[in-house]
C-alpha cells in the first residue's frame, strides 16, 4: 500500500506547492520560487525509499539556497520546507520514525520541545505583533523537523552522508566562481549573487542570503570534503575538497575563516582521540604474541590519516 502511498504523496506536496506559490504569491518570482520547491520536494519523498542519502543530500542542497524563498501575502516560506513537512509524512507512513525512541534522541527531543513550548508562551504572553511572532516560531519548529527527518533519513548509515555534505560545498563553490567570473567580465554592476556596496570589497553571495552565509556554509562543509577525500583519495574527492575551500575566499568574511580553523581543529582533534585508543591497545602488556610481533609495521601505518572516519 505506502508504494501507492508515498508517489501519491509526492505529487500532492508538489502540487500543493506549486498552487498555494503561485496563486497566492502572484509574481513570477513566487512561481519560480514555488516551481523549484515542488520540484525538489516531489525529487526528495520519491527518494526516500530507494535512496535515503541521496535524499539527504537533495535536501541539504536546496535548503542551502538561503536566498530563494516563497513571498506570500502572510509571510515566507523558505523552498526546503515543504519537502520538510512532506518527508516526515512520509517517513511516518513507512514506519521509519520509529529509530526515534532510543533514550538519547528522546532527551535531545524533549529539550527541543520545552525550548519550542517556552518560545510559544512567550510569544503568545510578551510579543508586541502576535502574528510576526508566531510565524517565527513556525519556521523554528520547521527547522527542528528538517533534524528529526535528516536523522530518520541517516540512521544506520553512519559516515555516508559525507559525499552529500561534500558535493554541496563543491557546487556551491562552483556557483561561487561563475558569478565571480560573470562580475569580472561583465560587472560591477548588475551581477545576480554578487554583494557590492560603496567602499566595501565586492563579494560573492551566490545563491545565499548574503555573503557571510555562503562563506560560513562552505566553511562548515570543508572538514566534511576532508574527510571525504581522506577515505578515498580520488582525484574527483581531491577537486571537491579544493573547490570548497578555494571558493570560501570569495566571501571575504573573517568569520568563515575563523570558523574553517575552528572546525579543522576538532577535525583532527577527532582523529587524534580515534587514533590514541588503537595505538594504546596496541602496546597493551598482554596482547597476543602475532600482535606485539607486528606492532612496529602497525604503529608505522597508524596516521590520523589511517584511522576510522570520526564523524
Amino acid at each position: 500500500m505506502d508504494r501507492l502511498v508515498i508517489p501519491g504523496l509526492a505529487l500532492a506536496t508538489a502540487a500543493t506547492t506549486l498552487a498555494v506559490g503561485s496563486i497566492a504569491g502572484r509574481t513570477p518570482e513566487a512561481f519560480a520560487a514555488s516551481a523549484l520547491a515542488a520540484a525538489a520536494a516531489l525529487v526528495i519523498i520519491l527518494l526516500i525509499r530507494p535512496a535515503p542519502v541521496l535524499a539527504f543530500g537533495v535536501l541539504f542542497l536546496v535548503a542551502s539556497l538561503s536566498r530563494l524563498t516563497i513571498d506570500l501575502p502572510f509571510g515566507h516560506v523558505r523552498v526546503e520546507q515543504p519537502a520538510i513537512l512532506g518527508s516526515f509524512v512520509a517517513l511516518a507512513v513507512l514506519g521509519r520514525l520509529g529509530t526515534l525512541r532510543d533514550r538519547s534522541v528522546v532527551a535531545l527531543g524533549a529539550c527541543f520541545g520545552l525550548y519550542l513550548t517556552v518560545m510559544v508562551l512567550s510569544s503568545v504572553l510578551k510579543a508586541p505583533v502576535l502574528a510576526v511572532s508566531l510565524r517565527l516560531l513556525i519556521w523554528t519548529a520547521i527547522s527542528m523537523l528538517s533534524a528529526v527527518v535528516a536523522y530518520a533519513l541517516l540512521v544506520g548509515r553512519p559516515g555516508e552522508e559525507q559525499r552529500s555534505l561534500s558535493w554541496v560545498g563543491a557546487l556551491q563553490g562552483i556557483a561561487g566562481f561563475a558569478i565571480a567570473g560573470l562580475f569580472l567580465v561583465a560587472g560591477p554592476l548588475g551581477i545576480p549573487g554578487m554583494q557590492v556596496s560603496p567602499g566595501e570589497v565586492p563579494k560573492v553571495a551566490s545563491v545565499d542570503f548574503e555573503a557571510n552565509l555562503f562563506a560560513s556554509l562552505l566553511a562548515m562543509l570543508a572538514p566534511f570534503a576532508l574527510e571525504e577525500w581522506r577515505r578515498r583519495r580520488t582525484a574527483l574527492s581531491a577537486a571537491v575538497l579544493v573547490v570548497t575551500i578555494a571558493a570560501l575566499g570569495l566571501g571575504v568574511t573573517r568569520g568563515a575563516y575563523l570558523g574553517l580553523a575552528s572546525g579543522l581543529v576538532v577535525y583532527f582533534g577527532l582523529l587524534v582521540v580515534r587514533l590514541v585508543p588503537r595505538a594504546v591497545e596496541l602496546r597493551h602488556p598482554h596482547a597476543s604474541q602475532p600482535h606485539r610481533r607486528n606492532e612496529r609495521s602497525i604503529l608505522s601505518h597508524l596516521s590520523c590519516f589511517h584511522v576510522p572516519s570520526p564523524f
